[in-house]
Protein backbone atom coordinates (compact mmCIF):
# COMPACT_ATOMS: atom_id res chain seq x y z
CA UNK A 1 0.00 0.00 0.00
CA UNK A 2 1.54 3.37 -0.95
CA UNK A 3 2.33 5.76 1.86
CA UNK A 4 0.27 8.88 2.29
CA UNK A 5 2.01 12.19 2.58
CA UNK A 6 2.29 13.68 6.05
CA UNK A 7 3.69 16.98 4.75
CA UNK A 8 2.04 20.35 4.41
CA UNK A 9 0.70 19.79 0.91
CA UNK A 10 0.25 16.21 -0.27
CA UNK A 11 -0.57 17.31 -3.81
CA UNK A 12 2.67 19.33 -4.14
CA UNK A 13 4.78 16.50 -2.71
CA UNK A 14 3.14 14.06 -5.11
CA UNK A 15 3.90 16.33 -8.06
CA UNK A 16 7.55 16.48 -7.01
CA UNK A 17 7.70 12.69 -7.02
CA UNK A 18 8.33 12.26 -3.30
CA UNK A 19 5.42 9.88 -2.88
CA UNK A 20 3.08 8.25 -5.38
CA UNK A 21 -0.23 9.98 -5.85
CA UNK A 22 -3.16 8.47 -4.02
CA UNK A 23 -6.68 9.75 -4.05
CA UNK A 24 -7.95 9.94 -0.48
CA UNK A 25 -11.53 10.87 0.31
CA UNK A 26 -13.04 11.85 3.65
CA UNK A 27 -11.87 8.53 5.12
CA UNK A 28 -9.65 5.86 3.64
CA UNK A 29 -11.85 2.89 2.73
CA UNK A 30 -9.22 0.32 3.75
CA UNK A 31 -8.07 1.72 7.07
CA UNK A 32 -10.82 4.18 8.00
CA UNK A 33 -8.22 6.86 8.80
CA UNK A 34 -8.85 10.48 7.92
CA UNK A 35 -6.51 12.13 5.43
CA UNK A 36 -3.49 14.03 6.72
CA UNK A 37 -4.93 17.30 5.43
CA UNK A 38 -8.64 18.10 5.08
CA UNK A 39 -10.12 18.45 1.61
CA UNK A 40 -10.78 22.01 0.53
CA UNK A 41 -14.39 23.04 0.85
CA UNK A 42 -15.31 20.48 3.54
CA UNK A 43 -14.38 22.70 6.47
CA UNK A 44 -11.20 22.73 8.45
CA UNK A 45 -9.87 20.21 10.90
CA UNK A 46 -7.23 21.19 13.48
CA UNK A 47 -3.73 20.07 12.64
CA UNK A 48 -2.84 16.87 14.43
CA UNK A 49 0.73 17.57 15.40
CA UNK A 50 2.41 17.14 18.76
CA UNK A 51 2.39 20.89 19.34
CA UNK A 52 -1.32 21.14 18.59
CA UNK A 53 -2.08 18.25 20.92
CA UNK A 54 -0.07 19.93 23.70
CA UNK A 55 -1.94 23.21 23.19
CA UNK A 56 -5.35 21.49 23.27
CA UNK A 57 -4.33 19.56 26.39
CA UNK A 58 -3.11 22.75 28.12
CA UNK A 59 -6.36 24.59 27.33
CA UNK A 60 -8.44 21.65 28.54
CA UNK A 61 -6.47 21.44 31.79
CA UNK A 62 -6.82 25.19 32.35
CA UNK A 63 -10.60 25.01 31.94
CA UNK A 64 -10.82 21.90 34.14
CA UNK A 65 -8.77 23.56 36.89
CA UNK A 66 -11.03 26.62 36.80
CA UNK A 67 -14.17 24.47 37.13
CA UNK A 68 -12.82 21.94 39.62
CA UNK A 69 -14.42 22.20 43.04
CA UNK A 70 -17.28 24.41 41.89
CA UNK A 71 -20.81 23.04 42.25
CA UNK A 72 -22.78 22.32 39.10
CA UNK A 73 -25.84 24.42 38.34
CA UNK A 74 -29.09 22.70 39.44
CA UNK A 75 -30.37 22.32 35.86
CA UNK A 76 -27.16 20.49 34.86
CA UNK A 77 -27.41 18.21 37.89
CA UNK A 78 -31.00 17.40 36.97
CA UNK A 79 -30.06 16.75 33.32
CA UNK A 80 -27.28 14.35 34.38
CA UNK A 81 -29.62 12.58 36.81
CA UNK A 82 -32.25 12.06 34.11
CA UNK A 83 -29.67 10.82 31.62
CA UNK A 84 -28.28 8.33 34.14
CA UNK A 85 -31.81 7.15 34.89
CA UNK A 86 -32.68 6.73 31.19
CA UNK A 87 -29.49 4.77 30.51
CA UNK A 88 -30.01 2.71 33.69
CA UNK A 89 -26.48 3.51 34.86
CA UNK A 90 -27.45 2.61 38.43
CA UNK A 91 -27.14 -1.07 37.55
CA UNK A 92 -23.37 -0.70 37.57
CA UNK A 93 -23.20 0.76 41.06
CA UNK A 94 -21.99 -1.50 43.84
CA UNK A 95 -24.12 -0.97 46.96
CA UNK A 96 -21.03 -1.19 49.12
CA UNK A 97 -18.88 0.89 46.76
CA UNK A 98 -16.48 2.98 48.78
CA UNK A 99 -17.79 1.65 52.08
CA UNK A 100 -15.05 -0.96 52.52
CA UNK A 101 -15.47 -4.05 54.65
CA UNK A 102 -16.77 -3.67 58.19
CA UNK A 103 -15.28 -5.64 61.06
CA UNK A 104 -18.48 -7.73 61.29
CA UNK A 105 -18.26 -8.63 57.59
CA UNK A 106 -14.61 -9.62 57.92
CA UNK A 107 -15.43 -11.90 60.87
CA UNK A 108 -17.89 -13.84 58.71
CA UNK A 109 -15.21 -14.73 56.14
CA UNK A 110 -14.18 -18.38 56.37
CA UNK A 111 -16.93 -19.29 58.85
CA UNK A 112 -19.48 -20.25 56.19
CA UNK A 113 -19.38 -20.95 52.44
CA UNK A 114 -18.72 -17.88 50.30
CA UNK A 115 -22.20 -17.93 48.74
CA UNK A 116 -23.86 -17.89 52.17
CA UNK A 117 -21.65 -15.04 53.42
CA UNK A 118 -22.33 -13.11 50.19
CA UNK A 119 -26.08 -13.43 50.65
CA UNK A 120 -25.84 -12.24 54.27
CA UNK A 121 -23.76 -9.14 53.61
CA UNK A 122 -25.13 -8.17 50.17
CA UNK A 123 -21.98 -8.73 48.12
CA UNK A 124 -21.21 -11.11 45.29
CA UNK A 125 -19.78 -14.54 46.02
CA UNK A 126 -16.75 -13.62 43.90
CA UNK A 127 -16.08 -10.50 46.02
CA UNK A 128 -16.26 -12.59 49.18
CA UNK A 129 -13.93 -15.24 47.73
CA UNK A 130 -11.39 -12.62 46.61
CA UNK A 131 -11.36 -10.87 49.98
CA UNK A 132 -11.05 -14.19 51.84
CA UNK A 133 -8.13 -15.38 49.70
CA UNK A 134 -6.34 -12.01 49.90
CA UNK A 135 -6.51 -12.22 53.68
CA UNK A 136 -5.24 -15.82 53.61
CA UNK A 137 -8.39 -17.26 55.18
CA UNK A 138 -8.98 -20.88 54.09
CA UNK A 139 -12.15 -21.89 52.27
CA UNK A 140 -14.55 -23.52 54.75
CA UNK A 141 -16.39 -25.29 51.95
CA UNK A 142 -13.19 -26.66 50.43
CA UNK A 143 -11.40 -29.85 51.29
CA UNK A 144 -8.60 -28.96 53.67
CA UNK A 145 -5.50 -31.10 53.99
CA UNK A 146 -5.19 -33.11 57.17
CA UNK A 147 -1.83 -33.64 58.86
CA UNK A 148 -1.89 -37.32 57.86
CA UNK A 149 -2.43 -36.42 54.18
CA UNK A 150 0.43 -33.91 54.23
CA UNK A 151 2.68 -36.50 55.89
CA UNK A 152 2.12 -38.86 52.93
CA UNK A 153 3.39 -36.31 50.40
CA UNK A 154 6.76 -37.35 48.94
CA UNK A 155 6.68 -40.83 50.49
CA UNK A 156 5.39 -42.45 47.29
CA UNK A 157 4.72 -41.34 43.69
CA UNK A 158 2.06 -38.62 43.48
CA UNK A 159 -0.39 -40.87 41.62
CA UNK A 160 -0.16 -43.50 44.38
CA UNK A 161 -0.63 -40.92 47.15
CA UNK A 162 -3.59 -39.44 45.25
CA UNK A 163 -5.26 -42.86 45.03
CA UNK A 164 -4.76 -43.46 48.77
CA UNK A 165 -6.22 -40.16 49.95
CA UNK A 166 -8.91 -39.74 47.28
CA UNK A 167 -7.55 -36.66 45.51
CA UNK A 168 -6.35 -36.03 41.98
CA UNK A 169 -2.70 -36.47 41.08
CA UNK A 170 -2.58 -32.78 40.10
CA UNK A 171 -3.85 -31.70 43.52
CA UNK A 172 -1.23 -33.84 45.26
CA UNK A 173 1.56 -32.51 43.03
CA UNK A 174 0.47 -28.91 43.55
CA UNK A 175 0.31 -29.29 47.35
CA UNK A 176 3.73 -31.00 47.38
CA UNK A 177 5.17 -28.10 45.36
CA UNK A 178 3.56 -25.51 47.67
CA UNK A 179 5.18 -27.15 50.69
CA UNK A 180 8.48 -27.65 48.81
CA UNK A 181 8.48 -31.39 49.43
CA UNK A 182 10.72 -33.28 46.96
CA UNK A 183 9.43 -36.13 44.84
CA UNK A 184 9.63 -39.73 45.97
CA UNK A 185 12.26 -40.52 43.33
CA UNK A 186 14.55 -37.60 44.21
CA UNK A 187 17.27 -39.50 46.09
CA UNK A 188 19.33 -36.37 46.82
CA UNK A 189 16.81 -35.22 49.41
CA UNK A 190 15.88 -38.65 50.75
CA UNK A 191 19.47 -39.48 51.61
CA UNK A 192 20.24 -36.01 52.96
CA UNK A 193 22.63 -35.03 50.14
CA UNK A 194 21.12 -31.63 49.36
Amino acid sequence: MPRRCRGISPARDCRRGRIPAKKVGPADKNTGHLPAEPSRGTGSRPADTEGSRQLRRAVSEKIANALRGQPLPPEQVERRRKTAEQLNLGQYLDPAHGAGWSAAELQLLGRAPDEEVAARIGRTANAVRLKRTRLGIPDPGGHGWTAEEVALLGTAPDAEVAARIGRTRTAVTQKRWELRIPTFRDLRFREGRA
